[in-house]
């Protein structure tokens, strides 16, 4: 299955979320690495449902000290960008991410060495600065929005009118073992699906 834009699902925590995106078609899975965060996933569970998973870039999702990547076997590695501007850390691929609200501080030119930009945020609407600095941005980084839509957004058009790179979703903890709700994240996908 394919989709018609490029999304990432972070906030992963269970193989349910994990195959059923996969499976969607989503070209990034996150996963939380922070010890102290609700939706942190140990190694050992990180690494086995990334045995279960094909066709998707793994993604190791942190707020804190990059060393919290060891014993992780990931493709690529998502920071805030506090802890992502220290360059003793080699990394080969790397993405940061910033809160909507850290928008007027972003200089892209300090930002080459990212594959993109991933703004989050509550906010379901863009107010028309925030659409044209996302614009200017994405002239010379490619910026992934995880806020700014819902279930009635018109995804393809959201994506093309900012010039983004794509969408960011997150997933949400299983009721129980095998048994999840995927409400907001299935309508999303459904609508992306290329016919």
């Amino acid at each position: 299955m394919a989709l018609i834009t490029y999304v990432k699902v972070g906030n992963i925590t269970n193989l349910s979320d994990a195959r059923y995106c996969a499976a969607m078609g989503v070209s990034q899975l996150g996963f939380c690495i922070d010890k102290d965060n609700e939706n942190y996933v140990d190694p050992a569970t990180f690494n086995d449902i990334k045995k279960w998973i094909e066709g998707v870039d793994i993604v190791a999702e942190t707020n804190c000290t990059l060393n919290q990547a060891e014993g992780y076997a990931y493709d690529v590695l998502q920071c805030c960008y506090t802890h992502c501007a220290n360059k003793n850390i080699q990394v080969a691929r790397q993405t940061v991410r910033f809160s909507l609200a850290q928008l007027p501080n972003i200089n892209p030119g300090l930002l080459s060495d990212f594959e993109y930009i991933l703004l989050e945020g509550v906010e379901e609407q863009l107010s028309t600065d925030q659409k044209n600095s996302i614009r200017e941005i994405g002239r010379k980084i490619p910026v992934v929005m995880g806020c700014g839509f819902d279930v009635h957004t018109d995804i393809p058009a959201f994506v093309d009118d900012l010039g983004l790179k794509g969408i960011a979703l997150r997933g949400s903890r299983e009721i129980r073992p095998g048994f999840k709700d995927y409400d907001a994240l299935a309508l999303i996908l459904e609508k992306l699906e290329d016919d």
